[in-house]
């Protein structure tokens, strides 16, 4: 009995060590989503700066064309403006060419402003294609490294369940299922240690008699607090 107390032991050390491994294993897709996720937002940030320039390269398009079109207004005007025959007509077709000269001026000056803001939209451009760039070179790195780690966590994954398959052969069904059983419903933790006359898992003190058939090994015994499997380790435990 001695001996399944031991490969108990063992086996929740291995038991322990796969779920470690496991929850290792879930972590990577998340670290390797968030690296990836890094690089979209980066590569939004570009097409965004992008968006920015054509925006104001069309305004800016759409203001030297009408620039163009008041121009040629403004030509036929002025030679119409000397077929006129009275003064009266004369004046109210200088006006309007007035009109249309200052608001190609305006349109002007807003073509001259269009430029410079298409200017810093270029190195705003530049500046998230270069950190694109970095990022995305970051990530390949970085996802590869990953990936390598998941290989790994998985490869001693499968060496812990094969040497834990081995372990649990050597156990009695009956002992196996139970062990099972407590070890799904106390988190893992099916088998503890007498700690100084009290159970290891929820620190009920036990009584002498139970303390010394732990002692003994015997056979395998469960804290009437808990229902954990109880191992006499020595370290620490009261002997009655």
């Amino acid at each position: 009995m001695i001996e399944d107390l031991s490969r108990l032991l063992e086996l929740q050390v291995q038991d322990r060590e796969a779920d470690q491994l496991r929850r290792r294993a879930e972590a990577i897709p998340k670290e390797t989503a968030k690296v990836l996720g890094d690089v979209e937002t980066v590569k939004a940030e570009v097409a965004l700066r992008k968006k920015e320039l054509e925006a104001s390269q069309k305004r800016r398009r759409d203001a030297e064309h009408e620039v163009g079109r008041l121009d040629g207004e403004i030509q036929k005007l002025q030679g119409q403006q000397f077929l006129l025959k009275t003064n009266k007509d004369f004046a109210a077709m200088t006006r309007e060419i007035d009109l249309l000269k200052e608001k190609r001026s305006d349109l002007e000056t807003q073509v001259i402003l269009l430029l410079d803001s298409e200017d810093e939209f270029v190195g705003a451009v530049r500046r998230a294609e270069k950190e694109f760039e970095a990022v995305t070179a970051k990530a390949s790195a970085e996802t590869s490294r990953l990936d390598s780690t998941l290989a790994g966590i998985r490869a001693d994954l499968e060496r812990v369940l094969e040497a834990r398959a081995r372990l649990t052969e050597k156990l009695a069904p009956e002992l196996r299922s139970r062990y099972e059983r407590i070890r799904e419903g106390k988190h893992g933790i099916a088998v503890v240690p007498v700690v100084k006359g009290s159970c290891g898992g929820c620190f009920t003190a036990l009584p002498p008699q139970r303390i010394n058939d732990v002692r003994l090994g015997a056979k395998v015994l469960a804290c009437e607090g808990c229902g954990r499997l109880l191992v006499w380790s020595g370290d620490g435990a009261e002997v009655i």
